[in-house]
């Protein structure tokens, strides 16, 4: 009887239809294509049982228009910056994830921020010496120069503070030594990074 129940149970299981379940889709995936005037955005999903009816895209305000694809967007003339775009799949059961994409068209402005090390050269000419140098500004102007001097084994350091159109130093008739330079530029966002250079002074005969 055992047996007989276990048979009858397995056939009447059988006897019913198997439904589909009902989800919504798969997250999107992206793809890119980019040309010399035109960038375009592709994407596609994993169905379930259900079709997808419609896609949610969000281009964030980029002045795009539709492909004539469905699953596709393109640009014209793309604005140069960072841009994000998402799309998310949708059918009867709901919509998926939405799937976001951040992309790069051309060199995007720069991020304001505090000087760059500089770039310093020395050039000595008899008794004088040439100290050059220049910076990035960190997209906002440069504002003043922070200069320094000191010789080795010394205590004596000569700490200057120079306006933003020089970028020259002279000095004459240092004494012998091992000396190291030492700049810096200032803007509305802070002080920036050092730039150095070292120099030897020879001693007489």
């Amino acid at each position: 009887m055992l047996g007989e129940r276990k048979i009858m149970a397995t056939q009447n299981f059988s006897s019913y239809p198997v439904q589909p379940v009902e989800v919504p889709p798969a997250k999107p995936r992206f793809g890119v294509g980019a040309w010399a005037d035109q960038f375009q955005f592709r994407w596609e999903a994993t169905t379930s049982e259900l079709p997808i009816t419609h896609w949610q895209i969000d281009d964030h305000g980029l002045p795009g228009e539709p492909a004539p694809f469905a699953w596709s967007y393109m640009w014209h003339d793309p604005p140069a910056g960072v841009h994000r775009i998402s799309a998310a799949a949708c059918n009867s059961a709901g919509c998926s994830t939405p799937n976001v994409y951040t992309f790069t068209i051309g060199d995007p402005d720069p991020v304001p921020g505090a000087p760059l090390e500089p770039s310093v050269t020395v050039s000595i000419d008899g008794s004088r010496v040439i100290v050059t140098w220049d910076a990035d500004d960190g997209a906002s102007p440069i504002e003043a120069w922070s200069y320094q001097l000191e010789r080795e084994g010394t205590a004596n350091r000569l700490h200057e503070y120079l306006p933003a159109d020089q970028h020259q130093r002279e000095h004459y008739s240092l004494q012998p030594g091992q000396y190291t330079v030492f700049v810096l530029g200032h803007n509305v966002h802070g002080p920036g990074e050092w730039g150095s250079a070292e120099f030897t002074i020879a001693g007489g005969d």
